[in-house]
């Protein structure tokens, strides 16, 4: 997946690496039954190709920054956060990164994860 609007702001890089024009997210933004910039919270263009979108009340999105124990660079990136926060977030919970099945940080710093089986 690929974040095209993040808090209501365009990310015009990933729109043009989506190869996805300012009218079709316009016209996606306003299918998701939202009126202004100001209401948008997230976009997304899903593996699928399809556009999701995410209210700003909603209060964000949940980036997978760790997936079958491997660093997701671009999501981390995404999420706002840093390796060395990440690395602190993984001391203090007492996890090792290559035994993580899934690792999830949402906008608030939140993480949410689970461990491989048989870890």
């Amino acid at each position: 997946s690929l974040i095209l609007v993040s808090k209501g702001k365009v990310l015009e890089k990933n729109l043009t690496k989506a190869r996805v024009s300012t009218d079709e997210l316009f016209a996606a933004i306003r299918s998701f039954g939202l009126c202004g910039m100001e209401e948008v919270g997230y976009v997304i263009l899903e593996q699928t190709g399809a556009l999701s979108g995410i209210p700003a009340e909603k209060g964000g999105v949940s980036h997978v920054v760790v997936v079958d124990g491997k660093l997701q660079k671009r999501a981390l990136e995404d999420s706002g956060k840093s390796l060395q926060w990440l690395n602190g977030q993984l001391k203090k919970q007492k996890l090792n990164l290559n035994e993580l099945l899934y690792l999830t940080v949402d906008d608030g710093g939140n993480i949410k994860y689970e461990g491989k089986s048989g870890n």
